[in-house]
């Protein structure tokens, strides 16, 4: 062990909640009002994403296509998409990437014409992808996204109220 290390506790990151399974993400989709809706819970669940990593603009999502058995940025000639890279915090010096899943991607390009037929335009590359429900061009906050996805689980009957550990839940 380093010098500078000895006396300080190991720190314990590791958590002892546990993630939905496929079986209860699917029934969670199910309750899904919208498409943004399954947008939110398919790029939260792909990325592992916090919350605030949600706060994204269409620029920070990077498609990566499948092609002749290589992988590109562009489609090419019958290129299928393969992943997405996410850019999480960006201009943030907490700033990494992270890939989605080609489900989680269709699912935010699903929920894009949703955001071109409110705004009546396509987005730009530095607009956020997730919008209040106004027409005006304001992200979503977290919270309010937090919100959505405690209503989606609670009626898809995910929360378990004797599961509660504080303020905080074993799922």
């Amino acid at each position: 062990m380093e010098a500078h290390l000895r006396g300080i506790p190991a720190q314990n990151n590791l958590s002892d909640r546990k993630g939905w399974s496929r079986e209860e993400m699917a029934t969670m989709l199910r309750q899904a009002l919208d498409p943004m809706d399954r947008a939110v819970v398919l790029m939260l669940a792909s990325s592992g994403v916090r919350l605030g990593g949600l706060d994204l603009t269409w620029g920070d999502l990077t498609p990566i296509y499948s092609a002749d058995g290589r992988l590109t940025e562009g489609p090419g000639e019958g290129g299928e998409t393969a992943c997405v890279v996410l850019r999480v915090y960006t201009g943030s010096p907490e700033r990494y990437a992270t890939f989605v899943t080609p489900e989680a991607y269709r699912a935010i390009w699903e929920y894009g014409h949703m955001w071109v037929d409110m705004m009546k335009c396509q987005p730009r590359p530095e607009d956020p992808v997730f919008l209040a429900t106004n027409l005006l061009l304001r992200r979503l906050s977290g919270p309010a996204i937090a919100k959505r996805v405690r209503w989606m689980a609670a009626k898809a009957r995910l929360r378990d109220p004797s599961s509660k550990k504080g303020s905080r839940f074993d799922t």
